[in-house]
């Protein structure tokens, strides 16, 4: 036996490698020395964090999914609820972005307003100015009075004012001038100016305005005031800074008065400004406190979390009169009721239709959603309770209860396949059944069949002028073939039968033969009765007792001590005398025994020698079918005896069996197959 070889050392580490890391405690360990070292870094621990996971939990998963019920619901929650969740996710953020981005038009509105009502109060200024000049008010003195008269009406004065004269030199100022940068910037030098600009880390509301004075030179007027939370939740007090409404009533103002808790800005939306703040002015979670106070204050008059909302406006840089995308930033917080209203009130172009649209959309598609979501539930419980129902009726079959029936809910394919169940399970109750009485009758075959051997002789004949060998090997269990020796005074007698019919009632019959044969021998040392008598005699009994459709054949060889072979034939099959290399067929004899009343038998003397061999078989030796379905035949068992003429019958014997399997091949042999040779001696 050869050695099996090893494989190479290399394969052997790789394998020993790859054993090493399917390990799942090697996973957890590996995850928690990451763990460790990446302490500083946390985000680093998701994909450690999910392969100790999948690993811990890897077979817990695997137990709760080993029912159909767990399967279907983890389907349910993937296809439905998940996407479910997903949807909702989605108009959520939508819906953020949109009330956002709504609330955030509502403050550039109000600011646009602001812009507006600075311009008014340079007109108002510059009206005041030419009045006190008409007047004969002193240019200086009037610029001043222009300024006062100009935010007079209104309760939002600037936080600093100034009038410049030559060389930038002011005239007159009130509040913290040097606070506001540079009081003229180069870009505008000799122009006016009124709006919402960015100096330093604030936006303010700027004003600059330009006069005549007296003896050429130019005088310039301007105000400061700072953008606050304050002054974006006022009203201007113009009726020209309202803004109309879209879905509301026309002419209603977008705000209220000051302080009014019915105004949209003051119900629901908030806006403040703050000078760019440091991580140290920043409370937890990224909002300061101002604004934490802001979402309290927006929060408290609505049903629902405030939200913030950062917008970047596009004000003017103050130092270089350039517009700046960034600022400043100016926080809002928003409420879903108040940005919803303020939205439905406020006409932005088509915003109030898109907004009803998205609704609808959002509306029939959660419905939609949730429809699809039910049903699947009912659906994933109804294919659960019919899976469960088929496992306890698989579990009891398992356990010997083959009366097991399942109740149908459904007439659907699941119905049908609890009603097949139902079927199965009747059918394999009757096979049981069947299986049952089938296994009794196997029993009692055996028993015949034992009972049946015992028929067949159970040595050969011990005479100094034969040799013998015989066998029956039965296509079933038991046999409709019959051979048998009966020795007498004087010499020995040779039978060979076939009954009609296999199974059980030819075995039966059989036995009724073999009976009724060796009743016609004496007991008592005399000479047996002639080959035709005892055929004739045999042929009575069983046409007494047979149906007319059954018969036998029989063949009977007498050998004599003195040498004398005598056969009579009944119908069966002619036996086959080999004498040298010659073949010869015995084809005297008479008709079947056990149709006909009274045939005539006669017995044929035979003239043989020492070392002759004679064969007797039954059809099933002849008649043995191959492949093709051609029988084994005459000849080719006369061309085995020929091969073999030499060898003992036993061994002679054993060659014509192993020819006909070998023609059989693979087939089931449909015949009993019996074989008597002998060899004669002197």
């Amino acid at each position: 036996m050869s050695a099996v070889p090893k494989p190479p050392r290399t394969e052997r580490r790789h394998d020993r490698l790859r054993r090493f890391w399917r390990r799942r405690d090697v996973l957890v360990v590996l995850s928690l020395l990451l763990l460790a070292l990446l302490l500083r870094r946390p985000f680093l621990l998701l994909v450690p964090g999910t392969i100790a996971a999948v690993a811990l939990f890897r077979p817990l998963y695997a137990r709760i999914l080993d029912s159909v019920r767990a399967k279907l619901m983890a389907f349910y929650l993937y296809a439905a609820l998940l996407p479910f969740l997903l949807i909702l996710c989605v108009l959520l953020f939508v819906g953020y972005v949109v009330l956002g981005h709504g609330s955030a038009q509502v403050v550039e509105r109000r600011l646009e307003a602001l812009s507006t009502w600075m311009e008014r109060r340079g007109d108002q200024a510059e009206a005041a100015y030419w009045r006190e000049r008409a007047a004969g008010t002193p240019p200086e003195r009037a610029a001043v009075r222009a300024l006062q008269t100009a935010f007079a009406a209104t309760d939002s004065a600037p936080t600093a004012w100034w009038v410049l004269g030559a060389n930038e030199v002011p005239l007159a100022s009130a509040g913290a001038v040097g606070e506001f940068g540079p009081l003229e910037p180069g870009w505008l030098r000799g122009r006016s100016f009124a709006g919402l600009v960015v100096a330093g880390s604030r936006l303010e509301l700027r004003l600059h305005s330009v006069f005549p004075g007296s003896g050429g030179r130019l005088l310039r007027l301007g105000a400061a005031l700072p953008l606050t939370s304050e002054l974006l939740a006022r009203e201007p007090p113009e009726a020209g800074a309202r803004v109309h409404g879209g879905l509301g009533d026309p002419g209603r103002p977008l705000a209220a008065p000051a302080g009014s808790d019915s105004s949209p800005i003051a119900a629901g939306i908030l806006a403040w400004v703050e000078p760019r703040t440091t991580a140290a002015d920043t409370a937890s979670g990224g909002v300061t406190a101002s604004q934490r106070q802001m979402l309290e204050r927006v929060a408290a008059k609505s049903a629902f979390p405030a939200l913030l909302w950062d917008y970047r406006g596009h004000p003017v840089d103050w130092v270089t009169g350039r517009t700046e995308a960034s600022g400043p930033p100016i926080s809002i917080a928003f409420s879903l009721e108040g940005a919803t209203r303020a939205l439905l009130r406020t006409s932005f172009e088509t915003l109030g239709a898109v907004a009803i649209v998205v609704l609808v959309v959002c509306g029939l598609i959660v419905l939609l959603q949730l429809v699809a979501t039910f049903r699947g539930f009912a659906y994933a419980r109804a294919i659960a309770a019919a899976v469960s129902r088929l496992d306890a009726g698989v579990r009891a079959l398992r356990a010997g209860n083959f009366g097991t029936r399942i109740q149908p809910k459904e007439r659907d394919q699941l119905g049908r396949l609890a009603l097949a169940f139902n079927d199965m399970s009747q059918q394999l109750q009757a096979l049981l059944q069947q299986r049952a009485e089938h296994e009794s009758v196997e029993r009692e075959l055996a028993m015949a069949r034992s009972v049946q051997r015992r028929l067949f002789p159970e040595s050969l004949p011990q005479v100094p002028y034969l040799e013998a060998s015989g066998i029956c090997l039965p296509a079933r269990l038991v046999s409709g073939d019959y051979y048998d020796f009966i020795p007498f005074a004087g010499g020995t007698d040779v039978v060979i039968a076939d009954v009609s019919g296999k199974g059980m009632s030819a075995a039966l019959l059989m036995a009724s033969v073999q009976a009724a044969l060796r009743s016609q021998y004496p007991l008592d040392g005399q000479p047996a009765p002639d080959p035709g008598t005892i055929l004739a005699r045999l042929n009575h009994h069983l046409h007494a007792t047979l149906e007319p459709t059954r018969f036998v054949t029989l063949f009977l060889l007498r050998i004599l001590e003195d040498g004398r072979v005598l056969y009579g034939n009944a119908g069966h099959n002619p036996a086959l005398l080999l004498r040298g290399e010659r073949a010869e067929w015995l084809q005297a004899g008479g008709l079947l025994l056990g149709p006909f009343a009274a045939p005539r038998f006669e017995s044929t003397a035979l003239r043989a020698s020492s070392g002759d061999v004679l064969c007797l078989y039954t059809d099933g030796v002849t008649e043995a079918e191959g492949a093709e379905g051609e029988h084994f035949g005459e000849e080719r068992l006369a061309t085995v005896l020929r091969a073999g003429r030499h060898l003992p019958p036993e061994a002679l014997q054993e060659s014509i069996v192993g020819a006909v399997r070998a023609w059989q091949g693979e087939q089931e042999p449909t015949d009993d197959i019996t074989l008597v040779l002998l060899r004669l001696k002197r």
